[in-house]
């Protein structure tokens, strides 16, 4: 997929829909600093074929401008037993209210 394929998918309303889910289930915070400026949704990894709102809550994270960009850039400059708090707390049964 190309870079400009990428952001229509963005721009999509599937993904809207799936973004709007992952910021409510983060309560509109950053997983690593806990800010509520700038918060985007982050995929944690990409699988060829999957359309950007195909993957499963497991694999997208709710992060601030900041966090997002050192994410892309380089190793988030955090504490590694914060990251595994992280990850478990994204890892966890989810209880599904019938929305």
């Amino acid at each position: 997929m190309t870079k400009q394929e990428y952001i229509l998918e963005l721009n999509s309303p599937q993904w809207q829909e799936r973004r709007l889910e992952i910021l409510e289930r983060d309560n509109h915070k950053c997983k690593f600093c806990g800010s509520t400026q700038s918060i985007q949704v982050h995929h944690l990894e990409y699988e060829n074929g999957l359309s950007a709102w195909e993957y499963s809550d497991e694999k997208l994270i709710t992060l601030c401008g900041t966090c997002h960009k050192k994410q892309h850039g380089k190793p988030l400059n955090i504490k590694k037993e914060k990251a595994v708090q992280v990850y478990q707390e994204l890892l966890k049964p989810r209880i599904v209210t019938g929305k």
